[in-house]
């Protein structure tokens, strides 16, 4: 009778730890993966560049990738991320006052709305 419990409750946990979807999987864990090491990363909607300039006030933030630069607009629904595995301390959440001028940062675009607006924002911290 024990071993069926166990067997029910391994499964039930099995099930219920499933993700709905890859995308909603994917998007749970980002923040915790370290810039460029992300698997399966579509790049008609991510880019990896240098912060070349910050519009605060816009909230716009412009990121130069193989030579071009891209503008993002910033939401209130954009997560920012703070990829601090340079500096062996854990990933946290950041703002749009951490988004500097020379930071590596990863850009995820929402797909599902205009290609310039950013779903998630994650910048390399390489000091303290």
């Amino acid at each position: 009778m024990l071993k069926k419990l166990s067997c029910l409750g391994i499964a039930i946990f099995l099930i219920l730890s499933i993700p709905l979807s890859q995308g909603e999987s994917h998007e749970r864990y980002e923040k915790f993966i370290p810039i460029n090491y992300a698997l399966g990363m579509d790049e008609k909607y991510t880019a990896t560049g240098s912060i070349v300039a910050v519009d605060k006030e816009e909230k716009i933030v412009t990121i130069s990738a193989n030579s071009e630069s891209h503008a993002y607009k910033v939401t209130d629904d954009t997560k920012i991320w703070l990829d601090r595995s340079q500096i062996k301390a854990k990933n946290m959440e950041g703002s749009l006052t951490d988004l500097k001028k020379g930071l590596k940062a990863e850009i995820k675009i929402d797909s599902t709305e205009d290609k310039a607006v950013a779903k998630w924002i994650k910048v390399q911290i390489i000091n303290n």
